[in-house]
Formats: structure tokens, C-alpha cells, sequence
């Protein structure tokens, strides 16, 4: 095992906080300049949600899904391949078992040049 509080490897990216109705402390940052083109989308979860849907896309009207995520065993989606010098927008809608659905607010990075 890896010490200290992330795991090589591991399909959950521990961020700490408070869980919030809503996904939040999204990674990368929301306004991230410079994000390298092998990034990861990353999370922490919504209170009590049973799954989260990861959409994304090149304009904040138009995002499509790229991943749902059932349970507390990941809060990390791979976006589709990226550009370079390119901003992309994301967010993540989240579903509890009693059928609430709630969304992020749309979150933006720029991709290194």
C-alpha cells in the first residue's frame, strides 16, 4: 500500500470536505488553466446519492454523458480525449434513493497549449 491518504491506482479520489446536496471541489479546478490532456474528471459526491451522472463538453449548453457513477466506489470519469488550448465544461448530476436529483454547477478548465 501506498502511505498517506490516496492509494495508486485506487478508482476513488478521497477529497475531504463536507458533502453538500449538490457534487462540489471539482477537479480539475473550475477555471483551471494549463490542465494537462491525460487529466481525469474528479468529485466529491453528493450527500446521500446513489449515483452520479458525469456530463462534458466543448460548450456549456451542450454537454453530453460520459459516465454514471452507481454507489460510493468512484468519483472519477474519464472525459473523451482532449485538445490542446481548448476549454471544456463539465458538471455532475446527482441521484439519492428517494429519486432526488440534484445538479452541479457548470464547472470550465483549459487544457495546456
Amino acid at each position: 500500500p501506498d502511505i498517506g491518504a490516496y492509494e495508486y491506482g485506487d478508482s476513488r479520489y478521497w477529497i475531504p470536505g463536507r458533502l453538500g446536496t449538490t457534487a462540489t471541489t471539482p477537479v480539475p479546478k473550475n477555471g483551471g488553466r494549463s490542465v494537462p490532456l491525460n487529466t481525469n474528471l474528479m468529485f466529491l459526491e453528493a450527500y446521500q446519492a446513489e449515483e452520479h451522472f458525469v456530463l462534458f463538453g466543448e460548450k456549456p449548453t451542450e454537454l453530453a454523458l460520459i459516465a454514471s457513477l452507481k454507489g460510493t466506489g468512484t468519483n472519477i470519469a474519464k472525459p473523451p480525449k482532449l485538445s490542446r488550448n481548448t476549454t471544456y465544461y463539465w458538471q455532475v448530476r446527482a441521484v439519492t434513493e428517494s429519486g432526488k436529483k440534484t445538479r452541479s454547477p457548470i464547472w470550465m478548465f483549459t487544457t495546456t497549449e
